[in-house]
């Protein structure tokens, strides 16, 4: 049995509010990678990354668990997804703009960066390295 619920006023199928809800979750599984060029690119990506600090929290952004995937084609594009700790992150601006210059700068293969960003999942305490959980005590 289909479930309906009243939405803003309208009625709406369980299916069709599944579906507005997944729109929201993004991901790079469309991108094709090219295996040999991310294995050449992604530990100075990553050290990119580590460079760059959450300006509240004062650890960087990869360690803290805000870049959910990074994948590279053969025309050297370096596709990041990446989230926020919160979807009013009042530094959000700065921070892409610091992984899309400095990502483009770290290596010579890397021609161009596109950065998608996600609030699904969530962004939680979880995300966080190990040995930063154990540091903050969370």
């Amino acid at each position: 049995m289909r479930q309906s619920h009243m939405v803003l006023g309208q009625f709406t199928s369980q299916s069709n509010m599944e579906t507005e809800s997944n729109s929201f979750l993004k991901t790079l599984d469309a991108v094709q990678n090219d295996i040999a060029l991310e294995n050449e690119v992604k530990a100075t990506v990553v050290d990119t990354l580590r460079g760059i600090f959450d300006p509240e929290i004062s650890i960087n952004i990869y360690d803290l668990g805000l870049i959910y995937d990074l994948k590279i084609t053969a025309d050297g594009t370096l596709h990041v997804l990446m989230t926020f700790t919160s979807a009013w992150c009042p530094f959000a601006d700065e921070l892409l703009n610091q992984v899309k210059t400095l990502t483009l700068e770290c290596h010579d293969k890397i021609n161009k960066v596109e950065v998608v960003t996600t609030m699904l999942p969530q962004w939680g305490k979880d995300k966080v390295a190990e040995e930063y959980q154990i540091a903050l005590n969370f």
